[in-house]
């Protein structure tokens, strides 16, 4: 396991062109280390899934249009058009009952059985920037308080944001927007929410 600092430094030698041995070499790491994260496909901290032994016909199933799903799409995987297990899902929910956790599930034992049959998560410069939240531990004067961390990164070059704010209700969430385009000196083209984002916006707007 690496942590965020190696990995964006892998992403940065990616990014210039330079060859893996090279950055292998100069990091100091195995060449496999490298190839593992090279296209953004993998990030610090990602749990290893893995597959059952003995899969259901119904897991079976939905991993079978999975497949064809990934495999019919490969040419859309730039521009405005997404390819990830967010629209897979959105594609077969109606043939198949399978909730899109699940079917993120499956994507990852897909990608760690056979990482060639995905597209790489390879984005062009400014155009996808993804938000969350996370929580730290602060000492005030011998006092541990929870505190809650907006956090935004842009997947091209791994450059994060992050920042303190007093709570994560609507307001802070939107102080944490435009500080973080501030930071990053712009707006991507779109921006991509994990869960603990999303549960924001749904309280705002309703469930998402």
């Amino acid at each position: 396991m690496i942590d965020t600092v190696l990995y964006a430094k892998i992403r940065k030698y990616k990014n210039n062109g330079i060859s893996m041995r090279r950055a292998a070499q100069e990091l100091g790491i195995s060449r496999n280390t490298i190839k593992r994260y090279w296209y953004g496909g993998h990030t610090p901290g990602e749990r290893k899934a893995y597959p059952q032994v003995n899969d259901s016909p119904e897991k079976l199933a939905v991993i079978d249009a999975l497949k064809k799903y990934f495999e019919d799409n490969k040419g859309l995987s730039r521009g405005k058009q997404t390819v990830n297990a967010q629209t897979a899902w959105k594609t077969i929910r109606d043939t198949y009952h399978v909730g899109e956790s699940t079917v993120r599930r499956y994507v990852q034992e897909l990608k760690l059985q056979d990482p060639q049959a995905f597209i790489p998560l390879d984005f062009e410069p400014g155009e996808v920037i993804q938000f969350d939240w996370c929580e730290v531990k602060i000492c005030v004067k011998g006092h541990l308080w929870k505190a809650p961390v907006f956090c935004a990164v842009l997947p091209y070059s791994y450059d994060i944001f992050a920042m303190i704010l007093p709570n994560a209700q609507w307001s802070c969430f939107l102080a944490g927007h435009v500080a973080a385009f501030e930071h990053f000196q712009g707006v991507p083209e779109r921006a991509f929410y994990d869960y603990t984002a999303k549960l924001v916006i749904g309280d705002r707007y309703g469930k998402t």
